[in-house]
């Protein structure tokens, strides 16, 4: 079997959320179970400028109305995995991936690239994956080229759905204008990219069994509630995993090595980074990390709103991450006030990540919604407790414990309430110092999850085998 990942970021090159972490660890997966795996993305001006030596297969024009754009075709070999690289300076040499005014027709135009490359190199291919609405187009566009691969989107984020006018489309793609449609991909007199992926793809993933059930309702669902719906017995939810190679604290380079039977260094990394940080250097203050865009959706407006009732409580706060500037002055502010006990590191870095990983007892996970995420596994396997909020895949990795019977990976609340959260953070930290052999049996249980692909590649497997 022969499989083409179609995606705008990939973390063996160039990444900046999970999606980057997803098409750089599956297709590693699914390659030991003989699933022959390709990967295509753009050629990054980052990506050039470290990889002088990527390999120029091809180059050709293609036609997006009245011009002609050159794509060049690169490849470089990762493991067992052949990536492939669309180049085009006047789209992809940039400082940064997204974020431009023009990011609609820079993924249009390496949308159609990938089908003409398709068209030229890998028509023998059996199944194209794409991902997200950067490539979603890619799906109706191999129809009309009458291409036979069967395709597979999958939802990261629903709530980035690529949407453009129908100008824009159809001057640079040249569809029929039955395209502009309701049962096609017209939304609200635009068109809308992921749509058209969830109506022409042979089957749909999203990233975690709940938020598959989620975006069925008008709540997560972000306008597209009825449609997904409507296709519901195409959308199957699947689990991410981790790349254990990536993420292990007994190979982490930043660390002093440690597992699930030797702590010790766990302990001795968190009086290392509390030294760095320049807070008072004890072991037993427990320490509350978090790894995380600043944005609404990752919960930080129920932590601003009860930020001063965290640190009246016994322990340290630390956050690394940057996003909304109301955060980032908030919690600088909170630093300054409170520099005994908080620090604000408002960028982001693998090393002081790691760091926080190894170093935190609990990892705080708020989510208004959470499609999957990656940050709750991570936090386990480096023995730091999650304390999430019950949505998305959150819902489906972190078990909440169970005082009865003492099971349970974390803990977590479910309406999205800043006092909920508080209390069940509070009632974690009273675990932490009066219940000390209660924690360390959540640290064992955490650390014994296993997140790795194995699972997920097999059902993914399974998904391409369903198409064939």
């Amino acid at each position: 079997m022969k499989v083409l990942f179609a995606s705008s970021e990939s973390q063996a090159f160039m990444k900046v959320g999970g999606l980057g972490d997803v098409v750089a660890s599956l297709p590693k997966a699914l390659s030991k179970m003989s699933v022959e795996c390709s990967v295509i993305i753009p050629l990054y001006k980052g990506i050039k400028q470290k990889y002088p030596d990527l390999k120029k297969i091809d180059d050709f024009y293609i036609s997006l109305g009245f011009r002609h754009q050159y794509v060049g075709l690169h490849q470089k070999k990762v493991g067992d995995v052949m990536y492939y690289f669309v180049d085009n300076e006047q789209y992809f040499d940039r400082d940064t991936i997204y974020g431009h005014f023009d990011d609609g027709e820079r993924f249009t135009f390496f949308s159609k690239a990938i089908v003409e490359v398709i068209a030229r190199h890998f028509r023998d291919y059996d199944i194209v994956h794409c991902h997200d609405w950067e490539t979603a187009m890619v799906i109706p566009l191999l129809r009309e080229y009458q291409l036979t691969q069967k395709t597979v989107f999958t939802i990261h984020n629903l709530r980035f759905q690529g949407v453009f006018d129908f100008d824009m489309v159809f001057d640079m793609l040249g569809l029929p204008y039955y395209y502009n449609s309701e049962d096609k991909m017209a939304y609200y007199g635009k068109a809308n990219y992921v749509k058209a992926g969830i109506v022409f793809a042979d089957k749909v993933t999203t990233v975690s069994p709940t938020y598959a059930n989620e975006i069925q309702n008008d709540y997560f669902g972000e306008n597209l509630d009825g449609l997904i719906r409507k296709y519901n017995n195409k959308i199957v939810g699947i689990l991410n995993g981790i790349d254990y190679d990536v993420y292990d604290p007994k190979k982490d380079k930043y660390l002093s090595s440690y597992d699930k039977n030797n702590l010790g260094n766990k302990y001795k990394n968190k009086l290392a980074f509390q030294k760095e940080m320049a807070l008072p250097q004890d072991k037993d203050t427990i320490m509350v990390g978090m790894v995380s865009r600043l944005t609404d959706q990752k919960g930080l407006d129920l932590i601003n709103a009860v930020l001063g009732e965290i640190l009246q409580m016994r322990l340290q706060l630390v956050i690394l991450g940057t996003g909304d500037p109301i955060y980032e002055d908030s919690f600088r502010n909170s630093e300054y006030a409170n520099h005994d006990k908080m620090r604000a590191i408002i960028k982001y870095d693998d090393r002081i990540a790691s760091e926080i990983y190894a170093a935190s007892d609990i990892y705080l996970m708020p989510s208004q919604f959470e499609p999957c995420g990656l940050s709750q596994m991570i936090a386990m396997r480096y023995g730091s407790i999650p304390l999430v909020r019950k949505t998305g895949g959150l819902n489906d990795s972190v078990v909440p414990y169970n005082k009865f019977t003492g099971e349970g990976s974390g803990f977590a609340f479910g309406n999205y309430n800043a006092h909920e959260m508080l209390f069940t953070l509070q009632d974690a930290v009273r675990i932490y110092y009066d219940e000390k052999d209660v924690f360390n049996n959540l640290i064992k249980n955490a650390m014994q999850q296993d997140f790795s692909w194995k699972v997920s590649s097999q059902k993914y497997l399974d998904v391409y085998k369903s198409l064939l």
